[in-house]
């Protein structure tokens, strides 16, 4: 079993809901790029979400959802690995953008505090708490916009080599004001 530090969760709350630090005034924010078929953001995936990730000002990672009767678990909660899923690609996407290197999981925690309905708009967000050459380390949340928190998540992820994060970078979809993640590494690291 693992035990996990969950930091900004006061657990003497029967509601969680997200710190001030975690739920910041609205601020500017721009688009990541996306692939054709990636499950949560490829826009051609018939089978997946076709959802797109933010980054606001703060360096935190931000993807907008509403989850469809289609993804359920039973009854009107969504899925805890479709969660799961959200919550590791929005973590990934946080190590990404500070180390300007694609990331891979290589452990996630996930906490579900709360059924997640369905039918409601909710956020999945995402921050890197530090990161190296070797590893980094995220936490995030699945929330809604008033700040309940339902799902939260640690993980650790491990940067890919150079020339895959050429390549991955090859394949991104870049649309008009998204930032360009990999740009000014690819060109150090060819020099």
């Amino acid at each position: 079993m693992n035990l996990v530090f969950l930091p900004h969760l006061n657990r003497t709350e029967r509601n969680y809901t997200v710190d001030k630090t975690l739920n910041p005034a609205p601020q500017t924010r721009h688009g990541l790029p996306h692939s054709q078929n990636c499950f949560v953001c490829g826009e051609a995936n018939p089978d997946g979400f076709r959802l797109k990730f933010e980054i606001g000002e703060d360096n935190h990672i931000y993807l907008p959802f509403r989850a469809r009767e289609t993804m359920q678990g039973y009854g009107h909660i969504m899925h805890g690995g479709l969660q799961a899923t959200l919550l590791d690609e929005t973590m990934g996407w946080a190590a990404a953008v500070l180390l300007k290197r694609m990331h891979v999981a290589a452990e996630l925690n996930i906490r579900y505090m709360e059924q997640t309905p369905l039918g409601t708009d909710l956020v999945a967000e995402a921050w890197c708490l530090k990161s190296n050459a070797r590893m980094s380390s995220a936490e995030g949340v699945i929330r809604d916009t008033e700040g309940k928190i339902y799902t939260r998540a640690f993980g650790k992820f491990i940067p890919i080599s150079p020339e895959e994060n050429e390549f991955v970078d090859s394949q991104l979809i870049y649309h008009d004001g998204d930032l360009r993640v990999f740009e000014d590494w690819i060109i150090q690291d060819r020099s």
